[in-house]
This record gives C-alpha cells, structure tokens and sequence, in this order.
C-alpha cells in the first residue's frame, strides 16, 4: 500500500483541508465531485480510494495498491483533494474531489446541530477565495439504499439531477471487478451536465439567517418575558398603595407576658422582648446558669456566648430565667391621627407614582420588544418560505423543535398585544 504524494495547500482554514497531487495543466479539462457517505467515513475512503487506484491505471491482478484517503481517520472539517490531469491517467482531465464529514441518518437534535455544522463549514468553503464554484456530482456512497433527506437540503433544487446513489467496493481484492464500476462511475461522471452552485450558496445563506434570526427571537423572548415579570411586581405595589390610601386605621402586633405555673421558668431576652427556649426549666429566677452546657442550641457556632434565636443575636448575658414567657397576642386596631394619616398618604403616593412610572416605562420597552420580535418572526419565516422554493428537499432542514419554537414566538407576541400581522404566514411549507 503506497500514500498518494500530496501537498497541502499554505493558507488552508480551519474549516477544512486542502491537498493537491501533481501540477495544474490549465489545458486539462475538469471536474468536480462532492462525495457524501452514511454511518462511516470508513465508506467514503474506500470508494475515493477506489477511483484514485483506477485514475492511476492500476490492474486487478497488480500486488500494489494506491492510497489518497486514511480509512481509520475521522475528521470534523471538509477535505478536498485537487488531482492533477498527468500524462497516463486514466481520465483525460483533472479532478477535484470535495469529502463532506460523514454523516448517519437520524431525526435528534444532536444530529440536526451536527449538520448545521457541517452546512456552515461547507459554506465558508464555497464563500472562501479556494471554494468551488461549479459541481458535477454529488456521490453519496451508502452502505445500504439509504438517504439523508434533512442534510441534502443545503443544496439547491438544481442539483438534483447531479445526485448519484453509489454502493462502496472493495478495491483491494483482485476477485471482484472494481475497474468495470469504476469504468462506469467516470462514464457516467462525463456525461453529467456541470451545474452552478449560485442557488446552492443562495440555500445556504438563507439557513444563517434563520439560524441567527431564531437566536435573535430567543433572546427576545427571554428580555420580554423578564419585563413583564417586572410589570407584575409593578402592579402589585401600586395595588397595594390603593389599598392603604386614606385609610383611617392600621392594625399592630402586640406582644404580652404570659405567666407560668409556680416554680417553672423561661429563658428569655431582656433586650428583644421573646423567648428565646421554648422548653421550661424549673430553676430560680436569676439563677447563674451554664448556658453552653443546658442549651448549646442557643449559640452561633463561631459566636460563643451570643444567642442564635432572639432577633438581635444578643449576648447570653442579656438572658435570664423567669417566670413568664413573651407571647404574640391578636392584633389591636390603631386610630391615625390627621397628621399622620396625611404624611402616610404622601408615602403611599410617592410610592404609586414611582410603581407607575415603571409600568409606563415597561409598557414602552415591551412595545419596542415586541415590534423587533415580529420583524425578526417576519425575516425566519421569509426565509424558510424562500427555503421551501429553492432548496432541495424544501425545508426538511428544519426540525420541529424550529416549528415548536416560532409558534411560541407567535403567542408572546399576541401576548404583547400583536394580535395582527401573520397574515405573512399564508403560504404552504
């Protein structure tokens, strides 16, 4: 097994590799081929493998073998490999060979971003000063009679006719008849008509747009939805100074001791007024105590002899025994005298005036919101209409999870009161 001698072309971006063999003879004719495979890349290598060793006028019965494609290595980004019109070729032209990262046929989420990755590279290829500007077939070599209808959608409709469903062979064994495949392959590659990929990078233009008008409305979606959060909250405190506006009386919460039976003490707060360990303890009133020792539940762990239930923290030495406990009683009605009931008034408005200043200033940014949510709605679903004109398999593209997403797009935005303006939806996808 001999490797291909190639050069890897200077400059090359990330988004994919490029190597030639041989010299450019702008007296050659050329083509182009753009090779897909399902499940494995293990497919792919043996079939460009295959018509590298025919290019190269190796026999069935020869002990050698020519290799451009590792058959064990998986790549991320686009190859492609320029071959070279050279005096003996079996083929009287060159030929560049694009190899798209394999693929496997699945419905998921995680493929359909796999894809969308790959559509990307593959467009960044063709936008690249080195891209390709005309195709002549697309191989999709499969191991079974199977296609993946979502990932051809990133070619235009006219390219179509330039798809041909091959079956991988196996070049290394002299007992099958891989020179007559091959023979047929360039065959029929040579009566292909060539086909511009301008419809192609047109598709492929308008899948970015979508993609990034859906991460425009997502973000959207998420500030509206904060805003009117906010709003509510808005409305709530101007209900509640509604509420207390003139309001003659208030009600107040009293605390009260309540004495315990003879001889039973609580431990309470001298400072804060509560008590502070609801269990009794039959001690003298005043008594000295080992707080630590009797009720290490009222200590911070990291502030010794500071109290972890009264509301102020208070030290243990503001605690003592007695005879009664602090409890809460029924809440007593308080008549407002004039002055205060007008200086609550002023602080009730105040507060009002500032809560509606607020929901005014929502209400206009929900508006603005609103109105760049429905213009960017307005770009996803032209897009997607130009995608069903022009793009191979419609928008087959698009998984439900895109569709799930602009529908509830549409119903913030009914939310946000456009009720009207989908009138541009009319169309059949």
């Amino acid at each position: 097994m001999y490797a291909v001698p190639l050069i890897k072309s200077t400059g090359t971006c990330p988004h994919f590799e490029r190597f030639c063999f041989g010299n450019p003879d702008k007296q050659a004719e050329h083509r182009t081929i753009l090779v897909l495979g399902a499940n494995s890349s293990l497919i792919q290598a043996k079939f460009i493998n295959g018509i590298i060793n025919f290019i190269f006028n190796v026999n069935q019965e020869d002990t050698f073998r020519f290799q451009l494609m590792e058959e064990t290595a998986r790549t991320n980004c686009l190859s492609i490999y320029d071959i070279h019109y050279t005096k003996g070729f079996l083929i009287p032209y060159s030929l560049t060979i694009v190899v798209i990262p394999y693929f496997v046929n699945s419905k998921h989420k995680e493929q359909f971003l796999k894809d969308q990755k790959v559509a990307k590279n593959f467009q960044k290829f063709l936008e690249d000063d080195d891209g390709i500007e005309e195709l002549d077939m697309v191989c999709n070599v499969m191991g079974e009679i199977d296609i993946n209808r979502s990932f051809l959608s990133i070619f235009g409709k006219d390219i179509a006719e330039s798809i041909t469903n091959l079956l991988p062979f196996n070049y290394l064994q002299g007992d099958t008849s891989w020179r007559e495949v091959n023979q047929s392959f360039f065959d029929m590659l040579t009566s292909r008509t060539t086909k511009t990929l301008s419809l192609t990078k047109q598709v492929l233009k308008e899948r970015k747009k979508i993609e990034e008008a859906v991460m425009e409305l997502e973000s959207l979606i998420k500030i509206g939805r904060g805003k009117i959060e906010e709003m509510e909250k808005a409305k709530q405190r101007v209900n509640i100074c509604e509420a207390q506006w003139n309001v003659d009386n208030f009600e107040v919460e009293l605390t009260e001791k309540l004495e315990l039976p003879n001889g039973e003490y609580a431990t309470n707060c001298n400072r804060c007024y509560v008590t502070c360990n609801s269990s009794l303890v039959v001690k003298e009133e005043n008594e000295e105590m080992d707080w630590s020792a009797n009720f290490p539940e009222l200590y911070q762990p990291t502030m010794t002899n500071f109290c972890s239930v009264c509301p102020e923290k208070c030290s243990m030495s503001m605690h003592s025994n007695q005879p009664y406990r602090w409890v809460s009683v029924n809440k007593e009605s308080m008549i407002l005298p004039d002055r205060t009931r007008d200086e609550a008034n002023v602080k009730w408005r105040d507060i009002k005036s500032n809560g509606q200043d607020a929901i005014n200033g929502l209400q206009k940014d929900l508006f603005e919101n609103g109105t760049v949510m429905l213009e960017q709605f307005k770009t996803t679903w032209g897009c997607i209409q130009r995608l069903n004109e022009m793009a191979l398999n419609g928008n087959s593209c698009l998984t439900q999870r895109v569709f799930d997403f602009l529908f509830d797009a549409e119903q913030h935005l009914k939310e946000l009161g456009f009720e009207r303006g989908f009138e541009f939806r009319q169309f059949k996808i």
